[in-house]
C-alpha cells in the first residue's frame, strides 16, 4: 500500500497492516598506502560490503624490495597479494625497503699499466663482468682482491656472481725492458749533445 516508513490513510473498516524490513549489509572503507610512497604501487582498495573477499596488491618499483603489510603496527603479511574478508573499515600500509646494493670498485696495478672497465653497484647475485685492457708495452697478469692481494683470477674478462661488496686490482707488467742511455761531451765546452 505504500513504500513511505510514514503511511497516511483514511481508516474505513478494520484493517491489518504489515510492515516489511529487509537486512542492509554494511559497507566497509578499505583504504591502502605505501611506505615510503616511491618504493611502490598498491591497488585493491576501495568500498566494500561486508563478507566480501577483497585481496589488495603491492607493487615494489626498481631498487625497492616489498617487506610487508601493516595495520598500525600490527604486521599483517608478508605476500604482495593479500586476500581477507572486509569485515571493518581498515587501512591497510605496503611497506617497501631500498634493495641493499653491492659495490663492486676496481684499479689498475700500475696504473699507466692499462684500462679497466665494470665497476658499479649490483643487487646481491647478479652476474657481473670485468674487463682488463693492456696498454701498449704491458701485458695482463691477474684480478686480486682488494686487501688480501689473493688472486681470483688470470682472465683479462673475469665474470663472477657479486655476494658482497668487493675491491678489485687488474695487475699488469711492462713486456718490454727499457735501458737508460747516457750522453756525454768532450770536451764539454765543444757542443751540446741531445
Amino acid at each position: 500500500v505504500s513504500k513511505s516508513a510514514n503511511y497516511e490513510f483514511l481508516i474505513s473498516a478494520n484493517r491489518t497492516l504489515v510492515a516489511n524490513f529487509k537486512s542492509i549489509t554494511p559497507v566497509y572503507k578499505i583504504t591502502l598506502a605505501a611506505n615510503p610512497t616511491e618504493g611502490g604501487t598498491v591497488t585493491g582498495g576501495g568500498n566494500f560490503e561486508q563478507g566480501t573477499s577483497v585481496t589488495i596488491s603491492a607493487s615494489p618499483k626498481a631498487g625497492y624490495d616489498f617487506v610487508g603489510w601493516m595495520n598500525g603496527v600490527n604486521f599483517i603479511s608478508s605476500s604482495v597479494n593479500y586476500v581477507f574478508v572486509a569485515t571493518a573499515n581498515v587501512t591497510y600500509t605496503a611497506n617497501f625497503k631500498p634493495k641493499s646494493w653491492l659495490t663492486l670498485s676496481l684499479a689498475a696495478d700500475p696504473s699507466t699499466g692499462g684500462s679497466i672497465t665494470g665497476a658499479g653497484s649490483f643487487e646481491p647475485g647478479t652476474s657481473v663482468t670485468v674487463q682488463a685492457t693492456p696498454e701498449t708495452g704491458y701485458e695482463f697478469v691477474n684480478w686480486v682482491r682488494v686487501g688480501s692481494g689473493a688472486e681470483v683470477s688470470k682472465s683479462a674478462t673475469y665474470t663472477f656472481t657479486i655476494t658482497e661488496s668487493i675491491g678489485l686490482t687488474a695487475k699488469f707488467k711492462a713486456t718490454t725492458t727499457a735501458y737508460l742511455v747516457n750522453l756525454s761531451a768532450n770536451p764539454a765546452a765543444g757542443g751540446v749533445v741531445s
